[in-house]
């Protein structure tokens, strides 16, 4: 009987720890829910004129798209309110740029994909940050619009685009991101950031967005991070109860056409990320590998459909360098440092 009353009392415990956390993150939404109000009436007040929002596009001038993507921000309808380059590449090397466009340099040698997100959050004056990498073009003039929609809803952090290949990429790589990135927006949840693998996630800081006040609330972007910065923000921002979307309808062109070195590298990459967040809060191994092979299937039968055994072949080999990088990296020594600090 009292062991039957000790266990009852242990269950009830959990229930109230359970409730208590609950109103805990009602009371953190409440909070902000008054700071962020003019946030949601901006919205509603600008759709037709210009947008609250600062489009930072993150430039090393390693590419010749930069002009391109710039032209298609500055052409959207409606427009931001700033569009800004950060620009990490030599200093005589950056090209004539638009009048409009504000820019701020960094040294090359200083680079880091974290810091350069958090440079731009600190820079920016709008409720919105909206980030674009100098190969991510705008697919159409409503690209903007479509990335701010989701803000409606006053307790989204983060926004993350559609990514579409170019027509001229090969059959592996526009496999790739028509299977991450799919054409059906959806919410993002916590689970999936924390135990699954980066490798079938449509989170990229390619084309994203944020709330500008909720993540410098959360601590901004992880410094000292060669990768996976947007992966990390976005298990914060979900962590602490806020929202994440996929928007499909806010769709860039941007594809690459990377050597199976290169593959494997960034397989590798996304596999140490996994671990390092799965250290924090219990991820299986196992479990972030079968999802990766599931990701394999399903570009393989993409892939057939797409261009038969050519193209099968081109995916399964593609696939077997990012997965072999990956389940490498997600099965190295606990001990060695990740891509990014996830503390």
């Amino acid at each position: 009987m009292a062991g039957g009353v000790a266990a009852l009392a242990s269950r009830l415990t959990a229930r109230v720890g359970r409730v208590g956390a609950r109103v805990a993150v009602a009371q953190q939404r409440a909070c902000a829910l008054t700071v962020i109000q003019s946030v949601h009436q901006n919205d509603q007040r600008t759709m037709t004129s210009r947008l609250p929002v600062t489009v930072a596009v993150l430039s090393r001038g390693e590419r010749s798209s930069l002009a391109t993507v710039l032209e298609g921000v500055l052409s959207c309808s409606p427009a931001p309110a700033t569009v800004r380059l950060i620009w990490s590449g030599e200093r005589d090397a950056m090209p004539v740029l638009p009048a409009s466009v504000e820019v701020e340099t960094i040294e090359p040698d200083l680079f880091d994909h974290g810091g350069t997100r958090q440079l731009a959050l600190e820079g920016c004056r709008t409720d919105i940050l909206a980030l674009l990498s100098d190969d991510a073009e705008p697919v159409r003039r409503d690209w903007l619009e479509a990335m701010c929609r989701p803000f409606r809803d006053p307790f989204v952090a983060a926004v993350y685009g559609r990514q579409i290949a170019r027509k001229d990429s090969n059959a592996a790589e526009r496999v790739f991101r028509r299977v991450r990135y799919p054409e059906t927006s959806r919410a993002i949840e916590l689970e999936e950031v924390m135990f699954g693998g980066e490798i079938d996630l449509p989170v990229s800081n390619a084309n994203a967005a944020y709330r500008v006040r909720l993540i410098r609330g959360l601590g901004g972007f992880p410094r000292r991070c060669t990768y996976g910065e947007d992966r990390v923000t976005a298990a914060a921002a979900l962590s602490a109860g806020w929202r994440v979307v996929y928007a499909a309808d806010a769709s860039v062109w941007h594809s690459h056409e990377l050597a199976w070195p290169e593959m494997f590298r960034r397989g590798r990459y996304a596999g140490a990320l996994s671990r390092s967040i799965a250290a924090t809060s219990g991820g299986s191994a196992r479990r972030s590998i079968w999802r990766g092979g599931l990701l394999a299937w399903r570009m393989v039968k993409s892939a057939w459909g797409l261009g038969g055994a050519e193209a099968v072949l081109g995916v399964a080999a593609a696939s077997f360098a990012r997965g072999l990088g990956y389940a490498l990296g997600r099965l190295q020594s606990s001990g060695e440092a990740g891509p990014c600090a996830t503390g």
